[in-house]
């Protein structure tokens, strides 16, 4: 499990968020894949979550595929 806020790390050209990413207490960040629950996360911004999932690392980083989450608290 993870624990942190979901941050908008890319964007179209109007500012839409196309890609988020968690960003935890320790100063790491997960780049959050479409597939499963991630592109729920795209209408969570700045929330603080819990996710679970299957994290891997390669050349562009680390990444989550999110199986389930949980939001903690909203930023308004």
């Amino acid at each position: 499990m993870l624990k942190g806020i979901v941050i908008p790390v890319d964007w179209k050209k109007d500012g839409a968020v196309v890609a988020v990413a968690i960003s935890t207490n320790k100063e790491d960040e997960f780049l959050v894949e479409k597939e499963g629950c991630g592109e729920d996360l795209l209408n969570h911004i700045h929330a603080e979550v819990e996710v679970r999932g299957i994290l891997s690392i390669g050349n562009d980083g680390k990444r989550i595929k999110i199986t389930e989450y949980k939001i903690c608290r909203t930023w308004k």
